[in-house]
């Protein structure tokens, strides 16, 4: 597929340099780019969802999260009862 971007010649001229200093074409430096962006991207939104599993439940050996946890055990013990 062909695309087409829109950059500031300075932009354009240093991305073509660093391509051909490193033996690539500009559509290899291009494409390797967006796949290193792109892959860090997907790699944030991971950390973010290992952040907010880790902010529910807690660390372990986090002393809170065995509080919870212990807590959320004795609920389903009573609530068993009924």
């Amino acid at each position: 597929m062909k695309t087409a971007i829109s950059l500031p010649d300075s932009e354009a001229e240093r991305f073509d340099r660093v391509a051909q200093r490193h033996g690539m074409t500009r559509s290899e430096f291009y494409r390797r780019a967006a796949e290193q962006y792109a892959d860090a991207l997907a790699d944030a939104d991971l950390t973010e969802q290992i952040n907010d599993a880790i902010d529910e439940v807690g660390q372990p050996g986090d002393e809170s999260a065995q509080l919870r946890h212990t807590a959320n055990a004795r609920l389903v013990i009573v609530s068993d009862e009924w």
